[in-house]
């Protein structure tokens, strides 16, 4: 009876961390897809996929985030710098266009300290290097947009960005 509760509790909680993940701000299979792999040590990456594994600090934020995104109407409305941002690249393309591709948490071994900077590489799939990709970061209960400066894409798909702040990880792209 004991194994069958666990099973039944172990279920409830998979289904309620995929219900912030299935609104309009996300790809379907945000919640499906496994961490991106980084090249550089010292790092990890838990995807959404994997919460039920991480620490109760680490989910909690990362649901947090991912309400954030899943309560508003489009990603616009969630994340106002997104506007902003795209202007400054010269899109355009509307922040009520885009959706998250990828989230997922990062942490490093050592924590960044004040006013240091992380450079990582993820190795993505789908993501071409003349793709509109725009990485936000989880910080102090929002999403803060990265300097389209600080991020890199490769022509193989490598995504290389300059973190000056970790924990959830989003990458955004045009609804296609």
């Amino acid at each position: 009876m004991k194994k069958a509760i666990q099973m039944i509790c172990v279920l409830l909680v998979v289904a309620m961390l995929a219900i912030p993940v299935s609104a309009a701000g996300f790809t379907p299979s945000v919640e499906q897809k496994g961490a991106p792999t980084v090249k550089e040590t010292g790092v990890k990456v838990t995807a959404m996929v994997d919460l039920t594994k991480a620490s109760a600090e680490v989910k909690a934020v990362v649901e947090k985030a991912a309400k954030v995104i899943s309560d508003a109407k489009d990603l616009g409305e969630a994340v106002p710098a997104l506007s902003e941002t795209l202007t400054a690249m010269g899109s355009e393309v509307k922040a009520s266009d885009l959706v998250v591709r990828d989230m997922f948490y990062v942490e490093l071994d050592t924590p960044l300290a004040e006013g240091e900077e992380k450079t990582l590489t993820f190795e993505t799939e789908g993501v071409a290097a003349d793709d509109l990709l725009i990485v936000m970061v989880f910080v102090d209960d929002a999403w803060v947009v990265i300097d389209s400066e600080k991020v890199e894409v490769s022509a193989n798909g490598e995504v290389k960005v300059t973190f000056d702040a970790l924990g959830p990880v989003a990458f955004v792209t045009e609804q296609k």
